[in-house]
C-alpha cells in the first residue's frame, strides 16, 4: 500500500448532521462517505505553507461542472491571529479569459461541531468562531505530507432554490507544482475514483508559464 494511503472505510467521525444539512442552493449529498485523516499533524501539514493545486475529479454524474481549464492553481495556508482558525489565499488562472483571481477564506481547524484538525469547516466570524451554513467543510482525507494530499471540497452556488447547486469535488494537492511520480499519481488516481469521482470527469491544472510563488 502506498505510503501515507489508508484503506477506505464510511467515517464515523463527521456529525449525523452532516448528512441532513439542506442547503437553499442544494446539498452536498456524499459527506459522510469519508473518513477524515485521523492523529493530523497540522503543524508539518502547514509547513511548508503553499500546496499546488494538480487535479480536480468530480462525481461521475455531475452535471454542472465548468470547462473552463485552469492554470497557476495554489492555496497559501496561513495562521490566524484568532485560535484554531487558518486563512487560505486561493490564486488561480482561467485560460480563456486570460485573468487571474485571488480569493480569501477562513476556515477553523478545530471546533465543537468538528473536533478533528483534519475536518477545516469555513467560519464567517472569528472571534468568536461562528461556522458558515450550511456546513460545506474541507475534508483532507488523504496524506503523505510531503508530496501529495486529497481533500473532498464541495461549493454551493446560486441565489436561489431553482439556480442553485452544490457542486462536490475530490481535489489532489502536491507541494511541488511539477511533481512528476507517475507510479504514485496513478495509484491516487485509483484511489479518487474509489470515493466516486471519475479520472473522465476530472480537471488537469495547468502549471506551466507561472512565476512561483503563486
Amino acid at each position: 500500500l502506498l505510503a501515507g494511503v489508508v484503506a477506505i472505510s464510511v467515517s464515523s467521525s463527521l456529525p449525523s448532521k452532516f448528512g441532513e444539512t439542506k442547503s437553499p442552493y442544494g446539498s452536498c449529498k456524499t459527506f459522510q462517505s469519508y473518513t477524515p485523516v485521523h492523529f493530523f499533524d497540522l503543524n508539518r501539514f502547514t509547513h511548508p505553507r503553499i500546496w499546488y493545486v494538480r487535479e480536480i475529479y468530480y462525481l461521475s454524474n455531475e452535471a454542472n461542472v465548468s470547462s473552463q481549464s485552469l492554470a497557476c492553481y495554489s492555496i497559501s495556508m496561513v495562521e490566524s491571529w484568532a485560535p484554531s482558525v487558518v486563512n487560505l489565499f486561493w490564486r488561480y488562472q482561467v485560460h480563456s479569459l486570460g485573468q487571474r483571481f485571488e480569493d480569501v477564506m477562513n476556515y477553523t481547524i478545530k471546533s465543537d461541531l468538528f473536533p478533528l484538525e483534519s475536518v477545516w469547516a469555513e467560519v464567517v466570524s472569528k472571534d468568536p468562531i461562528v461556522l458558515k451554513e450550511p456546513y460545506t467543510p474541507m475534508i483532507w482525507v488523504q496524506t503523505d505530507y510531503d508530496n501529495w494530499a486529497i481533500a473532498y471540497d464541495c461549493r454551493s452556488f446560486g441565489t436561489s432554490d431553482d439556480e442553485g447547486y452544490s457542486l462536490e469535488s475530490m481535489v489532489l494537492y502536491t507541494k511541488d507544482p511539477y511533481y512528476n511520480d507517475n507510479k504514485t499519481l496513478d495509484i491516487l488516481s485509483i484511489l479518487i475514483a474509489n470515493y466516486g469521482f471519475s479520472a473522465q470527469n476530472m480537471r488537469v491544472v495547468n502549471h506551466t508559464n507561472c512565476n512561483p510563488p503563486y
